[in-house]
C-alpha cells in the first residue's frame, strides 16, 4: 500500500486533492501530500501534462497506464496507474493512484531497479 495513493476528484472547477499518499511516497518525497491538492505539488513546467491525466481518468471513467517524468523529480521515471472510482455508480469521484519509480536508485531508501522487483 506504500505505492498507492488516493485522491478526491472535485468537480467544480475540477481539482484532485490526495486523501491519502502512501508511506513510501511520503519517504521519496520528504513530504506527505495528504490533504494537499496535485495542481499545488507539482512543478509548473510539469503541471498541466500530469493533471491531463487524472483529468482523462475523471472525465472518461477509465483507468489511465503511463510512463514518464514524475512531475516533481525531472531525473526520475515514473510508472503511474490511474484507476477511476465512483460511489454513486456514475461519476467518478476518487481515483486510485499508484506510483511506481522506475529508477529510484537515485535516492536512498528506494531499491534500484524496475517495479515489483526485490532487492
Amino acid at each position: 500500500m506504500g505505492n498507492l495513493g488516493i485522491l478526491e476528484v472535485e468537480p467544480a472547477p475540477l481539482r484532485f486533492r490526495f486523501r491519502l499518499y502512501g508511506t513510501r511516497l511520503v519517504d521519496f518525497d520528504d513530504c506527505d501530500f495528504t490533504g494537499r491538492y496535485l495542481d499545488d505539488v507539482l512543478t509548473v513546467e510539469w503541471r498541466q501534462r500530469v493533471i491531463a491525466h487524472y483529468r482523462r481518468c475523471a472525465e472518461e471513467a477509465r483507468p489511465v497506464y503511463t510512463i514518464g517524468a514524475s512531475g516533481r523529480k525531472d531525473w526520475l521515471t515514473i510508472h503511474r496507474l490511474l484507476l477511476p472510482c465512483s460511489t454513486d455508480g456514475s461519476s467518478v469521484d476518487r481515483i486510485i493512484v499508484g506510483l511506481y519509480p522506475e529508477n529510484p536508485g537515485r535516492q536512498s531508501g528506494w531499491p534500484s531497479g524496475r517495479p515489483g522487483r526485490s532487492v
